[in-house]
């Protein structure tokens, strides 16, 4: 167990070094941040696949998607990085790292009662939610490279369509979020994670913490972009 600033890091067995480098230069000092976007309330565990099958086998559905890491509950998997096609660099493990953690913070944050399904947002407020906490708001020219009709495709995205719009889908996603929290603010997050605590679907929390539908704030901000 390894105790990180607001949460304890769980693992059963040694990491990888790259893994135990990026902890130590990397993840430990961005973790502080994550105070200001939920809270975790128990430790993460996390679990290391020797290769890509192990991986999607971990996955709670087969998914299009080229995994390097995914979270399920309280659990962050992380293809060992030798088994990458390419080897990463520290930075784009911490951000992997760190933006499963974001995952598993928000399912944290938002787990209803014992025996109440736990309800996973639209593609825009997952991923963007993860991106922001992970890496901080999308730079200038990201925000320029989104357009509406891109966002509008990203935004309700399945995994099939994320493969096939690329990196740009968690930018616009970033994008999204990023316009959302400007709107509503940390008071709007607190109250749209208070109602999935309380069992209400997305769409229900979403319309009573923010006065509007989610479908209706992207659709406006498809328009601006």
């Amino acid at each position: 167990m390894l105790q990180l600033p607001g949460m304890a890091l769980a693992f059963a067995s040694p990491l990888p070094p790259a893994l135990t480098r990026v902890l130590d230069r990397e993840v430990l000092v961005s973790l502080g941040q994550f105070g200001r976007w939920g809270r975790f309330v128990r430790p993460v565990h996390l679990k290391i696949a020797a290769d890509p099958a192990m991986l999607r086998g971990a996955a709670l559905l087969p998914t299009a998607l080229d995994l390097r890491g995914l979270c399920r509950g309280d659990d962050v998997w992380v293809l060992d990085p030798a088994a990458w096609p390419d080897p990463p660099t520290d930075r784009e493990l911490a951000d992997l790292l760190l933006h499963e953690l974001a995952h598993a913070m928000w399912n944290q944050s938002t787990a209803p009662a014992a025996g109440v399904a736990p309800v996973t947002p639209p593609t825009w407020f997952r991923e963007g939610f993860a991106v922001v906490v992970a890496e901080g708001a999308p730079p200038a020219a990201a925000r320029r490279a989104i357009d509406g009709a891109t966002l509008a495709h990203a935004a309700y995205a399945d995994d099939a369509a994320i493969v096939n719009l690329g990196p740009v889908a968690y930018t616009a996603a970033a994008v999204a979020f990023d316009a959302w929290i400007a709107r509503f603010g940390r008071r709007g997050l607190a109250a749209l994670q208070r109602g999935l605590r309380a069992g209400k679907s997305f769409g229900r929390a979403f319309e009573s913490s923010c006065a509007t539908t989610d479908r209706a704030f992207i659709d406006d901000l498809c328009k601006r972009v």
